[in-house]
């Protein structure tokens, strides 16, 4: 499972992949099929922006925004199946202490399972609901997460400059989409490979794929028998990508949409890439006043203390 959970931290942390794992095994029944592929990409190499740049803007235009608020949907193949989840995301504030929230809901097993994820810029929260644990909530004092994960450093002797951005997918749960941006950006190179159109508005199509350092440090706990030199994407456990999608918006330097995806293996090179995690945001607002309380604690439930456990599963991911 090691992996899988690897994989969901992509936008939601491992909350997700527990709440579609629980109750997956229970509801075999077939999924629909979701096709909402933007338009076909077009464009020359030579009259598109330089993709490194170009996600550099669009991170710096992200954290200049007052407040962000959209609709998300999301869907995501695993276990032989198709999960979709539908909710929102908030975003206000900028810097370290910036507020968002992100909801998501899933229908599994004819049941609503969820997650949710929310900071005030003080504490952050995570709300899970699924088949096996049922309903918990866990909460991280961001004060004190600073403090700790300075000394699990410390105790695993790394020093705080050699830390450069999680060496796996990126994790909308600790900071939401300016944290997905920069772990982005320091485990992927970017080029911008297209523009197409997506629900109405022009965008850039960006292609991130795997820098090397990142890439090995994933491939060391594949097992193979293959030298570390020789292994490569195709060694990699299924349900991690191969590159990501990144749709920028031509205007606001705003990323409408994430495709995570699997190429073709080396015997069949020219298959097409399969999306695994695909995430939309749309009918999104800019600069619009978002209730205080939608950044709080999010549900009526005792919580229980999760900062030290949280700081040690940081320190485990920037340093496995």
């Amino acid at each position: 499972m090691r992996y899988i959970f690897r994989i969901f931290a992509i936008f939601t942390a491992a909350g997700i992949a527990a709440v579609i794992w629980a109750d997956v095994r229970h509801d075999p029944s077939p999924a629909p099929v979701l096709d909402r592929d933007p338009q076909p990409i077009t464009g020359r190499t030579g009259d598109l922006p330089d993709g490194e740049q170009l996600i550099a803007a669009c991170a710096v235009a992200l954290q200049s925004m007052p407040s962000v608020s959209a609709q998300m949907r999301q869907r995501v193949r695993m276990f032989d199946r198709e999960v979709f989840g539908s909710g929102i995301y908030l975003q206000e504030g900028r810097g370290e202490r910036a507020k968002f929230r992100l909801e998501l809901s899933f229908q599994l097993a004819g049941t609503s399972r969820g997650l949710i994820r929310s900071s005030d810029g003080v504490m952050l929260w995570l709300f899970d609901d699924n088949r096996d644990t049922g309903a918990q909530l866990r909460e991280i004092d961001l004060q004190r997460l600073e403090l700790a994960v300075q000394r699990y450093r410390m105790e695993a002797g790394v020093a705080e400059d050699q830390v450069s951005g999680s060496p796996g997918p990126p994790d909308l749960s600790r900071g939401g989409l300016p944290q997905v941006l920069a772990d982005l950006r320091a485990n992927f190179e970017f080029q911008t490979v297209g523009q197409t159109r997506l629900e109405g508005l022009s965008a850039w199509v960006v292609q991130g794929v795997w820098r090397e350092a990142p890439l090995r440090a994933l491939l060391q706990h594949v097992e193979s028998d293959l030298p570390l030199e020789q292994r490569g994407l195709a060694e990699l456990d299924a349900h991690v990508p191969h590159d990501v999608l990144i749709f920028v918006d031509q205007e606001e330097l705003f990323p409408y949409r994430f495709q995570f995806r699997r190429g073709a293996s080396n015997d069949a090179s020219d298959a097409a890439p399969t999306t695994i995690v695909d995430m939309e945001l749309f009918e999104v607002r800019f600069d619009v006043p978002i209730e205080a309380s939608q950044f709080g604690k999010p549900v009526d439930l005792q919580a229980t203390d999760h900062t030290d456990t949280y700081a040690q599963q940081l320190v485990k991911r920037l340093h496995p």
